[in-house]
């Protein structure tokens, strides 16, 4: 983890370590976010969004889904910014 500011961050590596059905991250748009309470909802099934847990999904989001608003996926939680500021989507 990176501290930055009294506010604590997260690196790509850290993300990495999150790939399993269990406990699936992911970085959209440079914000760091816990998929793994989206997984039962996805369309798509649970399997893709944990072939993508651990990575940047951001290009392949927008490829596959470009009218959906990320931030607003019920169950999404955003962590933190990629080595920086703490906040929540959406006021969540």
């Amino acid at each position: 983890m990176l501290r930055m500011g009294g506010m604590r961050g997260y690196r790509m590596d850290e993300v990495a370590k999150h790939t399993s059905a269990g406990d699936a991250w992911a970085v959209f748009g440079g914000k760091v976010y816990n998929l793994t309470p989206y997984l039962p909802y996805h369309p798509g099934g649970a399997g893709i969004v944990v072939k993508a847990a651990g990575t940047d999904c951001t290009a392949l989001f927008n490829k596959h889904h470009p009218w959906v608003n990320f931030e607003g996926l019920a169950g999404v939680r955003l962590f933190l910014f990629l080595g920086g500021e703490s906040r929540r989507a959406g006021g969540r």
